[in-house]
């Protein structure tokens, strides 16, 4: 495994104890397969009888004896396995783990008359706590394969003793068992603060095969939301919603126990009603920040959501649209916003094509004097402005007392458009902090 060596002469298998003899036997019994016409070299069956054997050597014997330098000690395996350092394996640590469920235990210790595996467990729930407690573990291994070791250990101490002081997890849900991994790790997770999860394409399969077992499972997941006192920020990424899944999702957070602050979601679409997203907003008043990058939304949904963020009881503070497909339509409604929400306190509407006329709109209620009193951070970066528009900016820069920071990056302004801006910026009323 260490030196990716797949294929086996004769030689190779006699040093490593399998004789001429037995060579028939494992063709027979199909763990081993010709590799050539000649019938000198060997492979095994399938690479995953390779990983199995691995295994089985690091839990029976000392890399230390091995005469091979390529031979590397546990923490290193687990490390290179974990990072994914080597594409070719797949099983391995899965392996190594699944033979610590207790019951493997009993029958290893009852067919070799020993309790190797029994003595190793302390030393591999060490590694990996080492890695768990590492500075930035999600740029250092893949989380996903960590829980998969957990979910084959299936002990409950094990899990807990590792799992309590784990702050920040990310969860890239590609198949169906990834789910049950998930669900099965998150309960442990006690003192997590920030949770990523990113679902491309199982949930279209609501009303595939045993739909109600998916469902069952992202409950289980998304019910973190309220068991988990410490999480404050959600970030779903890349997901396509269905129907039952969103709802799954809303009634979680729509919960006052809820302890959730932020909100992001970043490409993800939905093909079904958004209502039921945008209204935990009216429900749940930890939720401050709302982030929805790269994610489409109809002419509906838009005016939809600044209904739900202009009531009253809405608390959000923050409102990032970043790459929305907002146009000059969206405006009225997020000028809307701006009138009614007495809490925000920053609005991000980059990359979206609003062009002057949309900005004029937005600008209007930016004037109001009486639209809130706290300090306001505005991003109207590469939403195609031109010089037009500078003229309703500078007039915002020169009178608004609440707008403390503007960005209008990569606009064509023109020389003279710009030159507005820094004439308002200069006036005696300006309250402007930053201008970009």
């Amino acid at each position: 495994m260490w030196t990716d060596t797949w294929v086996f002469g004769e030689e190779e298998l006699r040093r490593n104890g399998i004789g001429d003899t037995d060579t028939p036997t494992l063709l027979d019994l199909r763990l081993f397969r010709k590799y050539s016409e000649s019938g000198s070299s060997y492979s095994f069956i399938h690479a995953c009888m390779q990983e199995f054997c691995a295994a089985m050597f690091y839990l029976l014997d000392s890399p230390q004896d091995h005469p091979s330098r390529a031979v590397r000690p546990i923490e290193a395996l687990l490390l290179t396995y974990f990072r994914k350092d080597r594409a070719s394996w797949v099983f391995l640590g899965c392996f190594l783990f699944g033979l610590l469920h207790e019951s493997e235990q009993q029958r290893l210790d009852a067919l070799l008359g020993m309790q190797r595996s029994r003595e190793l467990a302390p030393q591999l729930l060490g590694c990996l706590r080492s890695l768990v407690e590492m500075e930035d573990p999600e740029e250092q291994v893949e989380f996903l394969l960590l829980f998969y070791a957990l979910f084959e250990v299936q002990s409950d101490a094990f899990a807990s003793h590792l799992m309590s002081s784990l702050r920040e997890a990310h969860f890239p849900l590609r198949e169906r068992p990834d789910l049950a991994v998930a669900a099965y790790c998150l309960k442990y997770c006690c003192s997590l603060r920030e949770l990523t999860v990113s679902v491309p394409e199982i949930f279209p399969e609501e009303r595939g095969p045993d739909p109600i077992r998916t469902l069952l499972w992202w409950r289980q997941i998304c019910s973190v939301l309220t068991t988990n006192e410490h999480l404050r920020k959600l970030r779903v990424v890349d997901t396509i919603f269905g129907k039952w899944t969103l709802l799954i999702l809303c009634c979680q957070l729509r919960e006052s126990t809820c302890p959730v602050q932020r909100l992001e979601t970043r490409k993800v679409s939905f093909s079904c009603e958004t209502g039921i997203f945008f209204e935990v907003f009216t429900s749940n008043p930890n939720l401050q920040h709302l982030s929805m990058t790269s994610t489409q939304l109809s002419h509906d949904e838009v005016w939809f959501l600044c209904s739900v963020l202009s009531n009253p009881v809405c608390n959000l503070q923050e409102l990032l649209m970043d790459g929305c497909q907002l146009n000059k339509y969206s405006c009225p409604h997020l000028s809307e916003v701006l009138l009614s929400n007495a809490n925000l306190r920053h609005l991000d509407l980059s990359r979206n094509p609003l062009m002057d006329e949309g900005v004029a709109q937005l600008c209007e209620a930016l004037r109001q004097p009486g639209r809130s009193s706290h300090p306001l951070c505005c991003s109207l970066e590469s939403c195609q402005l031109t010089r037009a528009c500078c003229e309703d900016l500078a007039s915002v820069i020169a009178h608004s007392q609440t707008l403390h920071e503007l960005d209008v990056t990569s606009n064509a302004l023109s020389p003279g458009g710009v030159m507005l801006l820094c004439e308002a910026v200069r006036g005696p009323k300006c309250v402007l902090r930053k201008l970009r």
